[in-house]
């Protein structure tokens, strides 16, 4: 069995944004091997809902598997490691390449439903940041979203809830602190 990693997912697809800064902050400090996926960097294929990894004679295979990268993320998350995930909230929910790249899971929901995917129970911690200041139900859609994903993966979610962080020159000292605190802990 391969060696467990910490896998940390950057899904801005803003290159060098508030979130961007915040990962890279954090990465400065970590001392374990990690596996890095940053969304602004990443080129994959949507979910079409096409229903072939669904079917009994091609079930969990994608079509579009062979073709990017994302089974293989999906299959280092399967592992039980720690995975990280900072996102920022577009319209009360995550971005939509990291939307898409979360719907993907569909063909590893397959074979969870059936019994044939093998998961170790992990950690999904998940930073979100939030230009606005306001908004009750702020993060309510992104969370509930990364709930039923990290599911798939027997991953049980905790969530820090960022408002105010509309521009990298908002990520202060004291919000680097309570990222490192609430990831560390």
């Amino acid at each position: 069995m391969e060696k467990p990693e910490l896998v940390v997912i950057s899904g801005s697809p803003h290159l060098g944004g508030s979130t961007e800064k915040l990962v890279f902050n954090w990465l400065g400090s970590v001392r374990d091997e990690f596996f890095l996926v940053q969304l602004s960097q990443t080129n994959f294929y949507p979910c079409l809902g096409c229903q072939q990894c669904m079917e009994s004679n091609s079930l969990g295979e994608c079509v579009f598997g062979p073709k990017d990268e994302v089974n293989f993320v999906f299959s280092k998350l399967a592992l039980g490691q720690k995975v990280v995930l900072f996102a920022p909230i577009y319209f009360y929910h995550l971005p939509g390449k990291l939307k898409s790249f979360l719907d993907r899971a569909q063909s590893f929901y397959a074979l969870k439903i059936h019994k044939r995917l093998k998961t170790n129970s992990g950690k999904l911690k998940v930073v979100l940041l939030a230009g606005r200041s306001k908004g009750e139900k702020l993060f309510s859609g992104a969370e509930l979203t990364l709930t039923y994903f990290a599911k798939i993966f027997d991953l049980e979610v905790t969530c820090l809830n960022l408002r105010g962080i509309d521009s990298p020159k908002d990520v202060s000292p004291a919000v680097l602190e309570r990222v490192f605190s609430f990831l560390l802990g």
